[in-house]
Formats: C-alpha cells, structure tokens, sequence
C-alpha cells in the first residue's frame, strides 16, 4: 500500500516545527555583573545578608531607575512603584 502524500506533509511539518524551534528556544547568553546598575549576589566568602529580606534589590517606593537594568540571584522587591527611564 502507498502511503498518501497528506501524511508525508504531516511528518515534514512535525519535524520542521520540531527542529526549528530548538534552535529559537535553545540560544541564551551569560550576563555579566557589569550588565547591571544594580545587582544583588547570594552571598560567599566574607559576607552576611540584612535581616529582611535577605540577599536582594529593594527599590523603595517612587524610586526611578535611569538607563539599567536590575538584577538579583534571590530577589527583586519593590515596595511601591518604580519607574524604568
């Protein structure tokens, strides 16, 4: 029995999508800390974290951040609202 060309599309689709998108989904890069114009680590050798809440970047409230981007390996914490110029 020869098979129907409507079921070779369907395998060429699933594979198309299928390897197409590992190499959308299977890129990333490393960011440095000096990517950063505020970062917050997670500790290590010779340091100790604030009572609350730890390791992280707390923005107060009204705060603006000009030209960055904000970064923490724990938390991001804003206690009102914060704008990004």
């Amino acid at each position: 029995m020869k098979p129907s060309n409507s079921r070779f599309l369907s395998i060429g689709l699933v594979l198309t999508l299928s390897l197409g998108s590992t190499t959308i989904f299977g890129q990333s890069q490393q960011l440095q800390m000096s990517d950063f114009v505020l970062f917050s680590g997670a500790g290590g050798t010779g340091t100790s974290s604030c009572g609350s809440p730890g390791y992280a970047v707390q923005l107060g409230s009204s705060s603006s951040v000009n030209g960055g981007t904000v970064g923490s390996l724990k938390l991001v914490k804003t206690t009102g609202t914060v704008s990004f110029v």
